[in-house]
């Protein structure tokens, strides 16, 4: 898989949304800032299949 760079913002019923940026082909893949971690292949594969062409 290459390399992509997507951010993912989350809304909530209360509070402001959070973003997270991914980049799939480094580790940590997603990094909000504050936190770090790694997605797994089926995470990452099926944030790939969400985002806009």
């Amino acid at each position: 898989m290459g390399g992509g760079r997507f951010e993912v913002l989350f809304g909530y019923a209360d509070g402001p949304p959070a973003s997270v940026r991914v980049t799939t082909a480094c580790r940590p893949s997603a990094n909000n800032g504050l936190l770090e971690g790694h997605l797994d292949d089926t995470v990452r594969d099926r944030v790939v299949q969400l985002a806009p062409p």
